[in-house]
This record gives C-alpha cells, structure tokens and sequence, in this order.
C-alpha cells in the first residue's frame, strides 16, 4: 500500500458521507508500539441480490520493507492495542479514502478480468439506514413491582431431612 499512496503516511483525497472532501492516511508508523501499519482490504464477490463485492477491512503490521511482521501472535496484539478505540467513523473514513484511491478519484472501480474484459463496480459502497440504534441515554427504571417468586427456600420439608436410624 504505501508504494500505492506514494509513501509511508502520505494521505489519499476522498468525500466523506456527508459529502465533505477530507483526507486520510492509508498507513503510517505508530512510534508508542514500534510498529508499521497499513490499512488493507479483502474481496468477496456475492452472487445473490444484489450482486456485490464485499470488502472486509482490517489492519496489517508491517516491517520497514513492506512485508508483514512475521508473528502473527505479535500482530494479533498490535492489531487488539492499536485499534481498540476505533469506532465506525474511522473505518468507514479508511474505506471511502481506499475506494476512492483505487477509483483514481472517479466514482467506478475497473476490475481485470482477463481476456480485455473487466468487472466495473460503483466506488461507493451500499449505504443503509437503521431505525434502531445505541443511545447514550439512561436506561429508564422499570417501575412495575416484581413479583415475588414462589419458592420455598430457606423452609424444611419434612421429606428432606434425614431420620435418626436409632
């Protein structure tokens, strides 16, 4: 990837979901872990309604040569610690500048696909919107008595004690 946004933490142009240009690193070096990242994504094609590729996001460590870190179990917890506290607005910040750096700025994406032929795909990706959602607000009380459940604990029974063989 860096050789694709010409180095090491140079920022690729996009538009943002509310429609305002905004610019945004692709990889880049965290100096606190001592490591290399570079945002990368994977292909699926789906073949039902509505015929899509589905791009999955994450984060690669790499060594000053561009190769991934040999320890996964390294790049496991770099990729745990260093991302914990990215919420959606950035992933969906990496993805708009990745399609729009793979698009070179225009709004489709021309897949090869041998022969002379090629896939093309929107740069944009399917938007949607839920009528239900987290809110920050505090969860209301329930103001109906529980009732009181209806067991025996704490009671002896007559069948459950033991008699004194005498």
């Amino acid at each position: 990837m860096p050789e694709l946004t010409k180095g090491c933490g140079e920022k690729v142009a996009f538009v943002d979901v509310d429609g305002r240009k905004r610019r945004k690193g692709l990889n880049g070096r965290s100096e606190r872990k001592k490591a290399n990242w570079c945002y990368a994504v994977g292909m699926v094609p789906q073949f039902d309604e509505p015929w899509r590729i589905e791009l999955r996001s994450t984060i690669v460590f790499i060594d000053d040569d561009g190769k991934p870190l040999d320890s996964p179990a390294r790049a496991h917890r770099l990729r745990m610690s260093f991302c914990r506290s990215w919420w959606n607005d950035r992933w969906r910040g990496f993805l708009r500048a990745f399609l729009a750096l793979v698009a070179e700025g225009g709004s489709e994406i021309k897949l090869a696909v041998g022969s002379g032929r090629e896939v093309i795909v929107s740069a944009t990706p399917i938007m949607f919107s839920s009528p239900v959602g987290l809110s920050d607000l505090t969860p209301s009380i329930d103001v109906d008595p529980m009732e009181e459940p209806d067991d025996d604990f704490g009671e002896v029974d007559d069948f459950d004690e033991e008699e004194d063989p005498v």
